[in-house]
């Protein structure tokens, strides 16, 4: 919706963003750890016992994963489960709350 990508792009009008910004830098800035979300994802998903699953919305505008994005994804790591969820955003597990625990439970349970 346009109140999430209105929080997402300003994280100002949370409380405590201050915080969570001077947080977020420290742990870049220190960070022993150079890998990016794809070399994260390629770690994890070499662990046979591990179960990557991602739920998305299909209108998501703040992390839009639509189209090219979940076909790459597919392509690249077709060990990971994408679950779409109709007419959502980016918090799917927000605003539809049992839609997204019964997706998530359906997916782990296969």
């Amino acid at each position: 919706s346009d109140s999430d990508v209105l929080r997402f792009q300003w994280p100002s009008i949370g409380s405590g963003w201050e915080q969570g910004l001077i947080n977020f830098s420290r742990s870049k800035l220190f960070s022993k750890s150079v890998l990016d979300d794809i070399q994260l994802l390629r770690e994890i998903t070499r662990h046979d016992e591990t179960t990557v699953v991602i739920v998305y919305g299909s209108k998501d505008r703040v992390v839009p994963i639509e189209g090219s994005v979940a076909e790459e994804i597919r392509r690249s790591f077709p060990s990971i489960r994408l679950i779409r969820m109709e007419d959502l955003g980016h918090d799917p597990f927000e605003e539809d709350v049992p839609g997204f625990i019964s997706e998530l439970e359906k997916s782990l349970l296969q």
